[in-house]
């Protein structure tokens, strides 16, 4: 009686290989490249891979989310790209130049309503200084 040498799989294990290697590839024959993107950068007040979370809020970043006081008016103001990621995600009736506008603004912030603006912005963002 000859042993026969050699590899053999179950048919389960078969069938797992099988769409393995199919998913690899297109039907034309084309390797299929998988585009996985990640938080790039966890300072900078953005959601670089677009998921919907920011810095230490997306799960890419491996910190915690920081600690301390809300982010004033002032952080607002003088940080615009920060600004501008998450002004865009304010609900109504804020808009992007409503808060751009009491943030700047030069009279009291009862009536510029600086506060409520920052406010608004660190409710999405959950910057804090």
């Amino acid at each position: 009686m000859s042993k026969k040498k050699g590899v053999s799989l179950g048919l389960a294990a078969g069938l797992a290989l099988f769409v393995l290697a199919l998913g690899l590839f297109s039907l034309q024959g084309t390797p299929v490249v998988a585009q996985v993107s990640t938080e790039t950068n966890c300072t900078n007040g953005l959601d670089d891979d677009k998921d919907g979370f920011i810095d230490c809020f997306d799960t890419d970043c491996k910190c915690e989310p920081p600690k301390g006081t809300p982010c004033s008016p002032g952080y607002w103001k003088n940080h615009l790209t920060a600004f501008n990621a998450t002004c865009v995600q304010v609900p109504s009736p804020w808009t992007c130049p409503a808060l751009l506008t009491a943030l700047t603004c030069k009279g009291s912030d009862a009536n510029c309503k600086r506060s409520a603006a920052a406010a608004a912005l660190n409710a999405i963002s959950g910057c804090t200084e």
